[in-house]
C-alpha cells in the first residue's frame, strides 16, 4: 500500500478495519508494505498507546499502532521537514497543516518522540527531503502547485523538499514525460530490500 498526504488517513483507517476481520486474522493474512508519504496525520497517531495523544484540544485518542504491528510486515513513514504544507511557516508564507490542526504531522518530522510506537523491524521513518527537488511544477501544468495566497503571482515553493505535491514524482510542462520520480525510488527500494 501506498498513500500520500491525507490518504494515509484512510490507509491507517484500514489497517484497523483489516483487524476487526475474523477471516483476515484466522488465515494469518498481513499487509507486506505500507509507505506513507508526507502523511497528513499527527505524529503521534502511530503510537500504540491512546494515552500518547491529547497534545491537541482536536486529538481524539484514536491510535494505530497496534494495528501496524498486528497487519502490517514493513511500514515506511517517508517524512520531509521542508514539506511547505505540512511544516510550521512564518507569514507571508501560509500555514496549513499545524493551522488547522493544532498538532505536528507524521509526514512533517515523523513519529513524535518518546510514543510507544510499533517495534523498529516494522516501523521506520525515513527523510526524503533530498528526494523532493526545487520544481514548482510536479503535474506539468504550467502553475505552481502551491500559490502564495497572500501575495499575488507567487509561489511558495523556493526549495528542495518544498513540494507537497513532489512525492510521486514530476513531469514536464513541455513534454509530459517524467523528468524526476520525486520518492517513489525509495518505495521502489524498500520493496526490493526491505
Amino acid at each position: 500500500m501506498v498513500a500520500h498526504s491525507l490518504g494515509s488517513r484512510v490507509v491507517l483507517s484500514t489497517l484497523e478495519g483489516l483487524n476487526k476481520i475474523t477471516a483476515w486474522n484466522t488465515n494469518h493474512f498481513n499487509i507486506t508494505s505500507v509507505h506513507l508519504m508526507g502523511a497528513a496525520v499527527d505524529d503521534e497517531k502511530v503510537s500504540r498507546n491512546p494515552l500518547d495523544t491529547g497534545d491537541s484540544l482536536l486529538d481524539d485518542r484514536i491510535v494505530y499502532g497496534n494495528f501496524i504491528q498486528r497487519e502490517v510486515v514493513h511500514f515506511f513513514n517517508l517524512y520531509d521537514p521542508e514539506d511547505n504544507m505540512l511544516k510550521p511557516a512564518l507569514f507571508p508564507s501560509p500555514v496549513y497543516y499545524p493551522y488547522f490542526e493544532g498538532d505536528s504531522a507524521l509526514g512533517y518530522h515523523g513519529k513524535q518522540a518518546g510514543i510507544d510506537s510499533p517495534s523498529s523491524s516494522i516501523y521506520r521513518d525515513i527523510d526524503v527531503k533530498n528526494e523532493i527537488p526545487n520544481i514548482v511544477d510536479s503535474d506539468g501544468d504550467h502553475n505552481c502547485d502551491l500559490p502564495n495566497p497572500f501575495i499575488p503571482d507567487s509561489c511558495t515553493i523556493d526549495a528542495i523538499g518544498e513540494n507537497h505535491l513532489g512525492y510521486f514524482g514530476f513531469r514536464s510542462a513541455v513534454t509530459g514525460m517524467l523528468i524526476d520520480d520525486g520518492a517513489m525510488n525509495v518505495v521502489v527500494n524498500n520493496w526490493r530490500n526491505p
